[in-house]
């Protein structure tokens, strides 16, 4: 495995873990702002829609095609969407806080390697 020089084998390794879980956290962040930008849209959807009245024609984008959906079922269909990317939210938040704390024990655990190695007398 090619590591950094003059680190010792473990640290290199827990090293490559944390560069992993790294990638990995930027990629939940990314996800995370995608669904909160998704959800404030369905926010306005709904919005829009709880400013309309019943009787109002309500359309459904499905790619190039457009559904009529009737007042109730669009209500249901934007009630669900909130519901999905609440969920979604949730989960990434959880997993982005679990990666940053197991980014901050590899973190300290590389760390306490390093001091380990580290000859008596010599500065860290």
């Amino acid at each position: 495995m090619m590591g950094q020089p003059n680190l010792p084998e473990e640290a290199q390794e827990k090293m490559q873990t944390l560069q992993e879980l790294q990638q990995t956290h930027e990629e939940t962040l990314q996800a995370l702002e995608d669904h909160r930008e998704q959800y404030e849209s369905v926010v306005q959807a709904q919005s829009f829609l709880e400013q309309t009245d019943d009787e109002t024609n309500v359309y459904r984008q499905v790619d190039d095609l457009l559904f009529e959906l009737d007042y109730e079922e669009a209500e249901e269909h934007v009630q669900q969407k909130l519901e999905k990317f609440e969920s979604n939210i949730e989960e990434l938040e959880e997993r982005h806080e679990q990666l940053e704390e197991r980014m901050e024990e590899l973190g300290q655990e590389v760390q306490d390697i390093m001091s380990e190695e580290q000859p008596e007398g010599q500065p860290e």
